[in-house]
């Protein structure tokens, strides 16, 4: 039986406490129009959080009563369990801090999150959970943890969505087409979207280096170990590559990528105790869970990224088309040209291009 450090048990009940007073206060400290039904309560979602609250709660409390289920965690991974939670804590905000009402004219109006998935503020709860359950390294939590995300996902869902059918009337079936759950469309879309770019401004250069010396300043001021380094490096770059070559889902691509680097990490650089068989195998599947989590967080995260360079380069360069087409690619008078004439954005890309020849 392994031991819960009081620090793990003291994080672990800050976590619980911070997240609880940031939907508090988000929930009540800003009005909202009374069509807007971003952030309706739901009986489901208050039952599941209170229920899991009350493990973690026993947990931080009374340590002795689950301690025959703790298992071993490496330190370093353990605390790597808190840049999720924190994640997760900022999407929350963020997810409630955006809108999906009916606007004068009867069209559905979202903004933040809502635009691509319906449920984002759950969706950042389930995260926020599986963090937490993870840095407390507990058979029995992990257990109750999805068992608990089991109910979320089917009980919200349920309850939330005959009151936005019936509150939202139509338009709200067109929206439900083109939005996910809790997370965006698994439907196949354009590469320059929801996903790291195959090709990519200068300007967005420049802001993810400006990012990962932020985050390798972070880690050397918390003292992380090498083996921390080389994963979220390592893990930055092939995500990057990973999510440019699948088209179609970068996120599975993100996912499998953190479960493989992840283990290869720790096992190459760290020093693993003498243990039987069956727990190294225990451990190595952990590693995987959780290797994947990272890698589908930190996939998120890169293509929100250039998603958010996107948004902010054209008012950055003003004036000019932000990825021009190459002059090969433009029809020209002697022929016919294989380019989609039809699409809004080739005919802005061409007109500007014959604005600058003429």
């Amino acid at each position: 039986m392994f031991d819960a450090p009081p620090e793990v048990r003291t994080a672990a009940g800050y976590l619980l406490v911070l997240s609880v007073g940031v939907v508090l206060y988000m929930r009540f400290a800003f009005p909202r129009a009374a069509t807007d039904v971003a952030v309706r309560s739901s009986f489901a979602r208050i039952a599941v959080s209170a229920g899991w609250g009350a493990t973690i709660a026993v947990y931080v409390l009374w340590p002795d009563l689950l301690l025959r289920w703790n298992f071993f965690m490496f330190p370093q991974i353990r605390w790597f369990t808190t840049v999720p939670a924190a994640i997760a804590i900022l999407l929350m905000i963020w997810a409630m801090r955006s809108q999906l009402k009916l606007d004068e004219d009867g069209n559905i109006v979202t903004s933040g999150p809502h635009v691509w998935c319906r449920y984002p503020f759950d969706a950042a709860l389930s995260i926020f959970f599986v963090s937490v359950t993870l840095l407390c390294a507990n058979w029995l939590l992990i257990a109750s943890t999805l068992v608990f995300v089991a109910l979320h996902r089917l009980g919200v869902a349920h309850e939330l969505e005959q009151f936005r059918r019936a509150r939202l009337g139509p338009a709200y079936k067109a929206y439900a087409a083109r939005t996910g759950w809790f997370l965006p469309s698994s439907t196949p879309v354009m590469k320059a979207q929801y996903q790291v770019p195959s090709r990519f401004s200068l300007t967005a250069i420049l802001g993810l280096l400006t990012v990962l010396a932020i985050i390798f300043g972070s880690l050397k001021a918390g003292h992380a170990p090498p083996v921390v380094y080389l994963f979220v490096g390592s893990e930055i770059v092939a995500i990057c590559l990973v999510q440019i070559l699948v088209g179609s889902a970068p996120r599975g691509g993100s996912t499998l990528t953190g479960a493989i680097l992840l283990p290869f990490w720790v096992y190459l650089t760290l020093r693993t105790p003498a243990m039987p068989a069956l727990v190294e195998f225990f451990l190595i599947a952990r590693l995987v869970v959780f290797g994947g989590l990272m890698g589908y967080c930190i996939g998120t995260l890169a293509a929100g990224f250039f998603l958010m360079m996107d948004l902010i380069e054209p008012w950055l360069v003003r004036g000019t088309t932000a990825y021009p087409l190459p002059t090969h690619d433009l029809p020209t008078q002697d022929g016919p040209s294989d380019l989609d004439l039809t699409s809004p954005p080739q005919r802005k890309a061409i007109q500007a291009w014959r604005e600058r020849s003429s």
